[in-house]
């Protein structure tokens, strides 16, 4: 069982972190399942968790923190307490499908991208957590919103699992798109938003049209439960297709009916942006416009 947010030793004998490692205080030092954490830091007078993130504090009062058992010790400070992690998710919206049109976003150094082994390299598109498109279909919003929202943060973390054509059944508890999610949350180790950019496939199928708000109350609620409970979530709604057999309209409606029932849940708007193929992707400058408003929401 995952240690709650707020969790401190002394008193508990150990703190469990959302990928199972237990850690622990011995001899004034930390463990991590038994293992000698890194490098010794001496005097340690308190170990807690918190956002998956743990933290220790020296008898002298200074604090540092690590975000998996794999990473490296940092002091807390003003500069790295705003290091931010998005999990991002969904279908081919959320892996970016646009043909590049001169436009398009730099790399920053401080945006960075999970690569689905050990390493945070320069976010560049196509992510590489990502089922990406063959090129020139490899553009989307998510540097655009990171981008953006680097004037509230020292660094933003981009993690994750999307592909396209999946239906979001395939993200539930035994299926393979859960199974990368939650790989990549367990690698990241703190989470501070989930994006979710999905619906079109559930689109064709009355059935699931149905059952999507269903379907997504139970994804967030198992990502929540990864994560931590008050887990921001911004769910993006699918955009104007009208075709025969599809009822992308039904799939907004559930969309918003969900950012309406449950709390911390935002829905995003994207009927007004330019799409490129009468409303299921949108184009390049659409998926810029897209993370701008993904960003201003999370202000």
């Amino acid at each position: 069982m995952v240690s709650p947010d707020g969790t401190t030793i002394p008193p508990p004998q150990g703190l469990i972190d959302a990928a199972g490692h237990v850690w622990t205080l011995v001899g004034g030092g930390v463990r991590v399942d038994g293992e000698w954490a890194g490098f010794a830091i001496a005097d340690v007078a308190q170990l807690a968790i918190y956002r998956g993130v743990v933290y220790v504090q020296q008898v002298g009062g200074t604090w540092w923190w690590r975000a998996a058992a794999t990473g490296s010790w940092r002091p807390v400070s003003t500069t790295s307490l705003k290091v931010s992690t998005w999990l991002i998710s969904g279908q081919s919206n959320a892996v970016g499908v646009a043909v590049a049109d001169g436009g398009e976003i730099a790399p920053s150094p401080r945006v960075v991208a999970w690569d689905g082994d050990a390493a945070w390299p320069i976010a560049s598109e196509p992510l590489p957590f990502v089922e990406a498109l063959a090129p020139p279909y490899q553009h989307g919003s998510w540097l655009a919103a990171a981008q953006a929202a680097l004037a509230r943060s020292q660094e933003i973390r981009l993690t994750g699992y999307a592909k396209g054509s999946q239906i979001i059944v395939n993200w539930h508890a035994d299926q393979p798109c859960w199974t990368k999610l939650a790989a990549a949350i367990a690698a990241a180790g703190s989470i501070d938003v989930f994006l979710w950019h999905q619906g079109e496939s559930d689109a064709d199928s009355p059935s699931l049209v149905a059952a999507y708000p269903a379907n997504l109350a139970d994804l967030i609620a198992r990502v929540r439960a990864l994560t931590w409970a008050a887990l921001p979530v911004i769910v993006i709604g699918v955009g104007p297709y009208v075709g025969a057999g599809t009822d992308y309209a039904g799939i907004r409606s559930a969309q918003q009916a969900v950012a309406a029932t449950v709390p911390g849940v935002t829905y995003v708007s994207t009927l007004d942006l330019p799409f490129a193929d009468g409303g299921e992707h949108l184009t390049a400058a659409g998926y810029r416009a897209l993370g701008q408003r993904i960003a201003a929401v999370l202000r």
